[in-house]
């Protein structure tokens, strides 16, 4: 496994992805308030899961459909994490983050995963 973690590039797709990513260890993706966050791949069992609603597009379809918001939130509080490698819980951060975060969350989970 690399010996440094790197912050996940989103929108790069010619990006070769990192063993550590593959392997399920949680990598860079956001930084918010000085504070970086970062994410874990989702498990062949978890993508037949959440496929159907980790919507891309508007973050508000996201978090307005009842049955997408909680599959949503599921995800994150277990894929998610801060600086120190605890969970972050999305009621924690619901109000402080932008809704761009969703979106930001959605492309990073599906692009590490597929």
């Amino acid at each position: 496994m690399s010996e440094e973690k790197k912050n996940y590039q989103v929108n790069n797709e010619n990006e070769i992805v990192d063993l550590d990513v593959m392997m399920n260890e949680p990598v860079p993706f956001a930084k918010f308030n000085g504070k970086v966050y970062s994410i874990k791949a989702l498990t062949i069992e978890e993508s037949r899961k959440y496929g159907k609603s980790m919507l891309l597009g508007p973050p508000v379809y996201t978090v307005v459909d009842d049955k997408a918001r909680k599959a949503f939130i599921e995800c994150f509080d277990s894929h998610v994490f801060d600086g120190d490698g605890n969970p972050v819980k999305f009621e924690d951060i619901e109000r402080k983050w932008p809704d761009k975060a969703i979106e930001l969350f959605t492309k990073a989970i599906l692009r590490i995963s597929g």
